[in-house]
Order: structure tokens, then C-alpha cells, then sequence
């Protein structure tokens, strides 16, 4: 009897300090930026919107925090209109030698030699000028875009411009676009150099309307090609707004860009690009769709909810648990291989629904989505009895059993954002 009582109390303790250890929260890893600088550099979430620098004003009253990056003869006046309403900006860096910008022509012509020394020299001028010119830059950005890492006139080029920004000392992390297709392999070609890694992801445009969680997948593999690299300080996922489908598929606009939003932050992407804010011919109504819920969501992110902080400086943890009833419990991606890769084909399998589990500051969080396209029901546990959980949006309470444990049904796609309390 004495045996039993004591491992009564034992188990008692174990499950106070269980419970009490849920809701011990980490200091904020942010709390030394600057509220008002992006990040890396700062606690402002980097959404940043490729075109659209003549609405500063508008995108950040829509959620959006960073502009550009924006092309050609529209690049001076975005920058200057984000500067006048003092909105962070992403500067691209375009070279010049003996007065000849670089572009895809220049590298790839093969009566133009490139001279480092000029190339070099251009382009620490146009860093130093321009931050000079623009406090408001968050990020410099490596153009032309898609230059190739297996072709050695390119690939120098790349990393001869971002030796050259690095040696001048800027602060402001440097990013290069690297295509969708991209697999692991080509990514890190890039690691060591870049500050930012950041791919496209392009779900419908790459073949993966009806799969999506190769957005997941594609965070995946920069995360994997970061962490063979130095200088990585951003994962960021460049979403799309750009391509219309089917007529019958316009209703499943804001359904697919808040699954893309959502899935890319759960799978560990500390940015996001949205391309593009142009208005193309016969997108009207797809641009609204796109722009009002990615809007939507960077709201939530980056304005009164603060979920950007949380994902940002949160804690990742492991102790709430997500079992499927019905449904499918994993994905299985194909992946086609890319840049002399060995396969023909590779596949991988993701659970179907994506969780983060976050500890932060100011509370327990719990980020999930469903990358399937069917509906799926099952029970989160691991909470300590008594635990309240709200939507971390709206606040309102879902229902929780007395053990702690929670029914939930997704539908296909959907994304859920919970708040974890103490009663």
C-alpha cells in the first residue's frame, strides 16, 4: 500500500511538472532587434511583393512589409515612392562595364569577356550609393535573375557579385532567386554565399495543383541546402500570383494561396515573395482572388495577431501530438530530377497534415494544414488537462475533452492557427 502510494505521488508530480513544463515559455530570441528594422535584421515578418512600388502605401495597410523587388525602368521610381512613405525595400543590384549593363545577353554572348575588376568595382559603387540614398533597404537583390550555376561564365558572375556586396560591409542581406525546379543539389551551390535562400514555388505553374504539398517539399530542400551553408540567415518562399486556371478552378483561388502561405511558414520559411503584383491581360479576376487572401494572411501575420513574431523567434517543440481517424495520414510526392540529378524521378512522403508546435513568449501556439485535397478528421493530444484552445485569429474557443485532447476535421486544404491557454 505504502509501494502504491508513493508511486501515486510520483506520477502525480511527473504530470505537474508535465503540465507545467507545457506552459513554461522561452525568452523572445527577437526582444534585442529593432521593432521597426526587417528580418534578419529586425522583428518586422519580410512579405515582400515582386512589382507594386507605386502602392507603398496601400500594400502596407494590406499586411504587406517589404517592396520588390521591381524590374527594369520601374525600379528608380518603386524605390523612390517606397522611401517616400518610408516603406523597406529590396534594392536590385544591376552591373555595368564600360557602361553595358549586365544581362542574360552579356554572360551569355560569346564575344563579351567580363572583367572582374570593373564588374567589381560597378558593383560596390551601386551598394554603397544606394544605401546611402535608401535607409529603408531591407534586402539587396543579385540580377539579372536565373543565371546558371553549370555554366562558368554565370556561375562566376554570381558569386563575383556577391563577394563584391559582401565586401563593402552593408548590414542588409543579400538574395538571389533560384528557380522552382530546383532540387537539393543545385541549391547548395548557392549556400555559401548567399544570405537568403529563396526558390520558386509555384505550385500550379510547376505541375502541382492537385499535389500541394510540394510547396512543403520545396521549403524542405532550401532549409537542407541552408544548413550546408555559412551564410544563410532567411528561408523565404516565393508564392505565385500570376497564371489563371480553369474557369471552374477561380473559386479555388483563395483556398490555394492560403494553404501555399500558410504550408510554407509551418514547414519553416521565415519570408515570403509574392510574384507578381503586375496586372496581366485576362487576370483581373485571379489577381483579386490571389491579392485579397494573401492580404488576408499577411494581415494576420504581420499585423494585431503577430503571428510573424511566432514563427520567427518561436521555439519549435514536439509534445502535442496529431493522430489520424480518417482520412489520409501522408502524402506521396513525385519529383521530377532536375540539373543532371541521378534519378529520373524521385519520391517523397509528407505527412498530410503539416504542424508547427511553437513555444514563444507570449504562449504556446499551434500552426496546422492540410496539403491534401481531401477532407481529413483526427485528434491532437499532448496538452495538459485543461488546456484552453482558440483560434489564434478570431479567439473564439474549440471544443476540448477533459483530457486535453481535441477532435478536429480539415477540410481539403485548410488551414488551422490555435492559441494554447491555461484555464
Amino acid at each position: 500500500m505504502k509501494q502504491l502510494s508513493i508511486f501515486l505521488s510520483a506520477f502525480a508530480a511527473v504530470l505537474t511538472v508535465a503540465g507545467a513544463g507545457f506552459f513554461d515559455f522561452p525568452e523572445d530570441k527577437g526582444r534585442a532587434l529593432p521593432a521597426d528594422k526587417v528580418y534578419p535584421n529586425g522583428r518586422i515578418f519580410p512579405i515582400m511583393t515582386y512589382t507594386g512600388g507605386s502602392k507603398s502605401e496601400q500594400l502596407r495597410k494590406d499586411g504587406f512589409t517589404v517592396v520588390g523587388p521591381v524590374y527594369g525602368k520601374n525600379h528608380e521610381g518603386a524605390m523612390e515612392n517606397a522611401h517616400r512613405f518610408g516603406m523597406p525595400m529590396i534594392f536590385s543590384i544591376r552591373a555595368k562595364q564600360d557602361g553595358v549593363s549586365v544581362d542574360k545577353n552579356f554572360l551569355r554572348r560569346s564575344g563579351i569577356k567580363p572583367d572582374p575588376a570593373k564588374l567589381t568595382e560597378s558593383i560596390r559603387n551601386i551598394v554603397t550609393d544606394a544605401v546611402k540614398k535608401y535607409p529603408e533597404i531591407a534586402f539587396f537583390y543579385v540580377t539579372p535573375e536565373e543565371l546558371r550555376h553549370w555554366k562558368s561564365k554565370e556561375y562566376d558572375f554570381i558569386k563575383l557579385a556577391i563577394d563584391a556586396v559582401h565586401s563593402t560591409g552593408v548590414k542588409q542581406p543579400l538574395w538571389m532567386y533560384t528557380p522552382g525546379h530546383y532540387g537539393q543539389g543545385s541549391l547548395e551551390k548557392y549556400a555559401d554565399r548567399l544570405d537568403v535562400m529563396g526558390k520558386g514555388c509555384y505550385t500550379n505553374y510547376s505541375g502541382y495543383k492537385n499535389n500541394r504539398v510540394w510547396v512543403r517539399y520545396s521549403v524542405d530542400i532550401m532549409k537542407k541546402a541552408a544548413a550546408t551553408g555559412k551564410e544563410v540567415d532567411l528561408v523565404l518562399a516565393v508564392l505565385e500570383m500570376f497564371r489563371t486556371p480553369e474557369k471552374s478552378e477561380i473559386p479555388m483561388i483563395p483556398r490555394w494561396a492560403r494553404h501555399d502561405f500558410y504550408a510554407s511558414l509551418i514547414e519553416g520559411a521565415k519570408g515570403l515573395a509574392i510574384f507578381s503584383l503586375s496586372r496581366r491581360k485576362g487576370f483581373a479576376e485571379a489577381h483579386t482572388l490571389y491579392y485579397g487572401a494573401y492580404s488576408q494572411a499577411a494581415k494576420e501575420v504581420t499585423g494585431k495577431n503577430g503571428l510573424g513574431e511566432i514563427f520567427l523567434f518561436g521555439e519549435r517543440r514536439q509534445d502535442v501530438k496529431w493522430r489520424v481517424s480518417s482520412g489520409n495520414a501522408r502524402i506521396k510526392l513525385q519529383v521530377p530530377a532536375r540539373a543532371k540529378e541521378p534519378a529520373k524521378v524521385k519520391f517523397f512522403t509528407y505527412p498530410s497534415v503539416g504542424i508547427a508546435d511553437i513555444a514563444h513568449a507570449r504562449g504556446r501556439y499551434l500552426f496546422m494544414v492540410n496539403s491534401d485535397n481531401a477532407d481529413i478528421s483526427g485528434v491532437i493530444s499532448g496538452m495538459p488537462a485543461g488546456t484552453v484552445v482558440k483560434d489564434a485569429v478570431t479567439g473564439k474557443k474549440v471544443d476540448v475533452a477533459e483530457n486535453g485532447s481535441v477532435k478536429l476535421t480539415f477540410k481539403a486544404l485548410e488551414v488551422k492557427l490555435f492559441k494554447l491557454e491555461r484555464n
